[in-house]
């Protein structure tokens, strides 16, 4: 967790970068930390996963109430994997979004828009529906939507209305 990173509302690197998986938890195949330079995005570590069947790794955070019912963002970047992991923003009982990755031969992002909940807790989840490739996740958002354009200060100038001459 990058602690001196963090900005209000958000989670980032649930620990990673600081060489533990602390606060992770899985169904059944533990994660890693990994320092090899090839399979970091940035920073010194990033987290592996090789599940060998159905399983699911998560890590969350309590919903702070300046977030209840706001846009949020799971935003991370993998390697490997394949089409037997999802990626699901998830409060373990339902799903608010979710995206399937696809294999990649290097890092790749992914940004997954949600609402988050009026209440309790949200997840960076990682599900497997089968035995998949080994993956890599690094650089972890978790929090506000930081990828959103607002539109709340559109100043309304009128109609336009026209006759088709033809």
């Amino acid at each position: 967790l990058q602690q001196t990173q963090q900005k209000p509302h958000e989670t980032r690197d649930n620990n990673i970068e600081l060489g533990t998986i602390n606060y992770w938890t899985y169904s059944t195949t533990a994660p890693v930390v990994t320092s090899a330079a090839a399979n970091v995005a940035n920073g010194t570590y990033s987290l592996s996963w090789n599940s060998v069947g159905v399983d699911n790794l998560q890590n969350g955070t309590t919903v702070p109430p300046g977030l209840y019912g706001q846009n949020c963002l799971i935003d991370f970047y993998y390697k490997g994997f394949d089409s037997n992991i999802t990626v699901k923003a998830t409060d373990l009982t339902n799903t608010f979004a979710s995206q399937v990755l696809t294999a990649s031969t290097g890092f790749t992002q992914v940004k997954l828009n949600f609402v988050c909940p009026t209440s309790g807790s949200v997840y960076f989840q990682l599900v497997s529906g089968a035995d998949a490739a080994i993956g890599y996740v690094d650089e972890i958002h978790l929090g506000s939507a930081n990828n959103l354009t607002d539109y709340n200060g559109a100043i309304n100038y009128g109609t336009e209305a026209w006759a088709d001459s033809e």
